[in-house]
């Protein structure tokens, strides 16, 4: 039986990370609902995810979030990127490579400190009027005739209309409905934070398109067990903003049973990517902050189910699809998800709209999905050689 006490919200997301604290601004700026974002963790953390596709750019901006973010000094420009996957014929690409040529003009998103870009998307969702409790995770979810009842725990429950899972990658509380892998990768990430680090544009070659303007690209590097990314990322470090960055090894979890080969220890990880070529002209002299690692595991998936207009519920952001970070899409894809749900959801509340039916409404979130789903699998075709080791 629901608490008929408990408060009543039109909209609970739960998960405050990019995707939903996106999806709260927007419906809070756009709409007069009632909406409350609940978020297990307290910010500022750590999260993986710290290099961007150009397309975020405009989403930010109508989420009203991008002059916050680029006010900020959490962030780096980016260019594009390259490949690494025969050190003696590096690949690189400027975003729209094509339309560069064409015009001249380059396309850019950027690296950023994710503790601070995801604290500046919370606090504009709040800003924006949702309502935001941190440590406050959501512990179980019940659909009891028109309301749904949200469990807190401790801290007793909350009820709302409609239920957004934007909780991440290791959600667990809603939709049914299974997550099905996309490639037969298993891959286990395990990064930290470098400093003295090179930019990866001071690599030397004819092939380094970013070295003459000084253009910062992401840099990823194959070697024996999988790949390695390597991204600029400001941070504060003894009270002082350095330009850190991220490396991050990408390997298949059994690598790591193997004698000499447990990435996890930070020295053998330091050793491991001083050995890589090229890699290894950029941390050469660089140390790790910190005395720990961090690690993500389960890769490329996607869920069964993403919307049940019966339960009334949705899942965006990495709950929802996550594909391996190869092509730095993942929090892209949580801010397409959270516009496209914004829609879904203003529709549904809309009972003047025309033709608001709900069914249509998910059809159309589940239409852009799989029109990104297919983009990315056909530039995973066209972009990476078919001997790519991750």
């Amino acid at each position: 039986m629901t608490n008929s006490s408990a408060e009543l919200y039109d909209v609970v997301i739960a998960g405050g990370g990019p995707g939903g604290a996106t999806l709260a601004a927007l419906l809070a700026r756009e709409t007069q609902l009632r909406v409350l974002v609940l978020e297990a963790e307290r910010f500022p953390r750590d999260h993986i995810g710290e290099s961007f596709v150009h397309p975020i750019i405009p989403n930010l901006e109508r989420s009203g979030a991008l002059g916050k973010v680029l006010a900020s000094e959490c962030w780096v420009k980016k260019y594009g990127g390259y490949y690494a996957w025969d050190p003696a014929q590096p690949w690189a690409t400027y975003f729209e490579h094509e339309q560069h040529e064409n015009d001249g003009f380059y396309r850019w998103a950027i690296h950023v400190n994710r503790a601070e870009f995801d604290q500046i998307l919370l606090d504009h969702a709040a800003a924006s009027g949702a309502e935001v409790r941190e440590e406050t995770p959501v512990t179980a979810v019940e659909r009891v005739g028109d309301h749904t009842r949200v469990t807190l725990g401790e801290r007793g429950e909350v009820r709302c209309r409609l239920f957004v899972n934007a909780t991440g990658r290791t959600s667990n509380t809603t939709i049914s409905g299974e997550k099905a892998f996309l490639s037969a990768y298993r891959n286990i990430a395990i990064w930290g934070h470098v400093r003295d680090a090179k930019p990866a544009q001071s690599l030397a070659g004819d092939w380094n398109i970013f070295k003459e303007e000084d253009l910062s690209p992401i840099g990823n590097f194959a070697f024996d067990d999988g790949w390695v990314w390597y991204i600029p990322v400001p941070r504060m470090v003894d009270g002082v903003r350095v330009r850190a960055h991220s490396v991050g090894i990408v390997t298949d979890p059994a690598a790591l049973k193997q004698p000499g080969k447990d990435f996890r220890d930070p020295a053998l990880f330091m050793a491991t990517v001083r050995e890589i070529p090229l890699l290894r002209e950029l941390v050469g002299d660089a140390t790790l902050i910190g005395d720990t690692l961090h690690t993500a595991t389960n890769y490329s998936r996607i869920s069964g189910k993403m919307c049940d207009w019966e339960s009334k519920e949705i899942r965006i952001g990495d709950a929802a699809f996550f594909v391996d970070p190869l092509f730095s899409s993942g929090v892209n894809f949580a801010i397409i998800h959270a516009t496209a749900a914004a829609l879904l959801i203003k529709l549904t509340f809309d009972e003047a709209t025309p033709g608001a039916c709900p069914a249509r409404s998910v059809g159309r979130l589940r239409g852009q999905l799989a029109r990104r789903r297919a983009c990315l699998r056909g530039g995973d075709r066209s972009v990476v050689p078919r001997d790519f080791p991750g």
